[in-house]
């Protein structure tokens, strides 16, 4: 006799047609209890023609376990569809029960029947309740898995930054001189945050779909492996076509990122030097100019779009013919007996997974790739190494002030072929303050940076206390050897904290003390807060009087034994430099290195040198270089002259 068909029991959930209702809940049980035992029997024994007995809690448990290895956090996927009163749901399904109910159909009726019939033949409460409780764990887990991620991915991407711009400040000035500022920001910027998000949340995809598709894919070979292996014939033309994708689409991402670096940095340029754009009226042109960039990164965008187009009409039609190969050669399978009508459904199933797992793959693939430049330029500046080393440890208790110049030949990086010092040599004595003249371009501003270790001569060695400057520690050297450039430049902050900068423990009283040196403390006790007061972006609330008096103070704070002052008496009224003058003749033992131009500082150095073509043409006292009447004494009538 033939068996009763009974409805798979439902949970009461309102307006799904999977999990049913209440009502059709006690349909089932009315229709179990009317049945003969020997159904019921069979409920549990499963008999399948050609197949083995199941038994149904077990199948359920491990179709659930299976479902939560396929995926990081599992997730159950109903999809419901109204067939000849029952529902049809793509549940895992279970093959041996679907080739039960596929005898005597047509193909296309007795998929979708195997398939509703599959649903309504899952095991009731024990399952859905098991299914229910891992739906709740997947949600709790997905919820945890992406509040985690958000804050690992912020941690990352400030941890990156950190490190970029720790490495960035150790470079040589050279290095700054050479890459743009736009450049760099934009590198420090936008390409940290995409490399970070592109490892936070892609890495985390790729690894759970990878791990689903290796599962998929395992469940594929057990139900045929000879149309596992033809469908995995599409990895190969996939892969190439993916291949020459790459290869034009990198090329076109890192074109894009340069284009963004050159509109960040036109768009820096003309904010910082809206003055002088004004003053030129030359908005209309630098807006122009900006356009321009903009339009080259559309136009690359553009590409992008069209070649992705190409490679996704691509990819679908080898996916959609490796579909038809597959139905083709499942259904020669079922004919010859080789294969089931169920697991031909089930493999149809799986390998829709399994293809939208490899297009997600794809996917973050590309999207990888587009980081890939941004992430290449961040690694270029993390192991750029800088060509000036801060390996120096020698920090001596005691420092004279002893300076060397010899024999140097220099020349900058930017410019190598154009040598600015030849054969310079120059002793700076303690206690003395030393005059460096000369007409512009003659190599007077180079020996401050070569001082500074800005940059390392190509010949020849700069002697402190007659060792190599090299072999002096970074944060000592700076303290004790202290400049003061034509142009101070402050930061946005308090008036005290631009005197004391890079130094962590002054005192208020030693600020001050360096502020009355530098003439400059009259008129801070004069300012609204006093050292408090804010100084404004680049110091725009001082005048550049002001501004050099409190970078002169900065420099004095520091007590150092050699001092720079780089023409820096041209922003000082006659009554600021006599009081500068004053402060520095009350110490001693300071070496103090001067370029200026005004008459009156010179001729009180104790030595005066003339740099002419980056050689030492003439050096002595104001009176002996006078009676020469050589390239000094031409330069006083010059200035007398003006």
């Amino acid at each position: 006799a033939q068996r009763p068909r009974t409805a798979r029991p439902a949970l009461a959930v309102r307006g799904c047609p999977v999990l049913g209702s209440g009502r059709r809940l006690s349909a089932h049980r009315r229709a179990m209890e009317a049945a003969p035992a020997s159904c019921h029997g069979d409920r549990h024994r499963g008999a399948v023609p050609g197949g083995r007995p199941l038994r149904t809690h077990g199948r359920d448990a491990l179709l659930a376990a299976v479902r939560m290895l396929l995926c990081v956090s599992p997730q159950v996927r109903c999809s419901s569809r109204s067939t000849r009163g029952g529902s049809l749901t793509s549940w895992g399904v279970s093959t041996s029960r679907v080739n039960s109910h596929l005898l005597c159909s047509s193909w296309a009726c007795t998929l979708w029947e195997g398939m509703a019939q599959s649903a309504c033949s899952v095991s009731g409460r024990p399952s859905s309740c098991l299914t229910v409780r891992l739906f709740v764990i997947s949600s709790v887990s997905a919820g945890c898995r992406g509040g985690l991620l958000l804050c690992a991915i912020s941690s990352y991407t400030c941890r990156i930054k950190v490190k970029l711009f720790g490495a960035l400040t150790k470079q040589e000035v050279g290095f700054f001189e050479a890459i743009k500022t736009g450049e760099i920001t934009s590198r420090l910027s936008k390409d940290t945050t995409l490399m970070a998000k592109t490892v936070g949340l892609n890495v985390n995809v790729l690894l759970r779909t990878f791990i689903k598709t290796v599962g998929m894919i395992s469940l594929m070979m057990n139900l045929s492996w000879k149309l596992t292996l033809l469908v995995l014939m599409e990895t190969p033309i996939t892969g190439l076509i993916q291949n020459l994708y790459d290869t034009y689409y990198q090329r076109l991402c890192r074109a894009m990122q340069d284009s963004m670096a050159l509109a960040n940095e036109s768009a820096s340029e003309v904010v910082s030097s809206i003055r002088v754009v004004r003053s030129f009226k030359s908005e209309k042109h630098e807006a122009r100019r900006y356009d321009e960039r903009l339009l080259d990164i559309h136009n690359l965008k553009t590409r992008r779009d069209i070649v992705r187009a190409i490679y996704l009409l691509a990819r679908r039609l080898t996916g959609l013919g490796m579909q038809v190969f597959m139905l083709y050669y499942g259904r020669l399978f079922i004919q010859s007996g080789q294969m089931t009508t169920g697991n031909l459904i089930s493999f149809i199933l799986y390998q829709s997974n399994v293809g939208a797992n490899i297009r997600t793959l794809t996917y973050i693939f590309g999207d990888m790739l587009n980081s890939v430049g941004a992430a290449g330029k961040v690694f270029e500046y993390l192991d750029r190494k800088p060509q000036v080393s801060a390996d120096g440890h020698l920090k001596p208790d005691q420092l004279t002030g002893n300076v060397k110049f010899n024999c140097l030949n220099f020349a900058y990086p930017a410019n190598p072929s154009k040598t600015v010092l030849k054969d310079f040599s120059l002793e700076l004595k303690p206690g003395q303050m030393t005059a460096l003249v000369g007409s512009s371009g003659g190599g007077k501003s180079t020996c401050v940076s070569l001082l500074e270790r800005f940059y390392e001569p190509q010949d020849g060695e700069i002697l402190l206390d007659n060792e190599p400057l090299k072999s002096y520690d970074h944060h000592y050297l700076h303290k004790k050897v202290a400049v003061v450039s034509q142009d101070p430049v402050l930061f946005s902050g308090s008036v005290r904290d631009n005197i004391a900068y890079g130094l962590a423990e002054c005192t208020l009283d030693e600020i001050q003390d360096a502020a009355r040196k530098a003439n400059a403390h009259d008129f801070i006790m004069q300012l609204e807060k006093g050292y408090d007061t804010e100084v404004g972006e680049g110091g725009g609330q001082l005048s550049k009087s002001e501004k050099q008096r409190i970078a002169i103070a900065r420099a004095l704070v520091r007590q150092p034994n050699v001092l720079i002052l780089d023409e820096i008496t041209s922003s000082l009224d006659t009554e600021s430099e006599n009081k500068v003058q004053q402060a520095l003749a009350s110490c001693p033992n300071i070496t103090l290195l001067v370029i200026a131009h005004r008459l009156k500082t010179i001729e009180k150095a104790d030595q005066i040198v003339v740099i002419s073509g980056g050689k030492v043409e003439e050096r002595g006292t104001h009176q002996k270089l006078m009676d020469m009447k050589g390239s000094y004494y031409k330069l006083v009538e010059k200035l007398f002259d003006e």
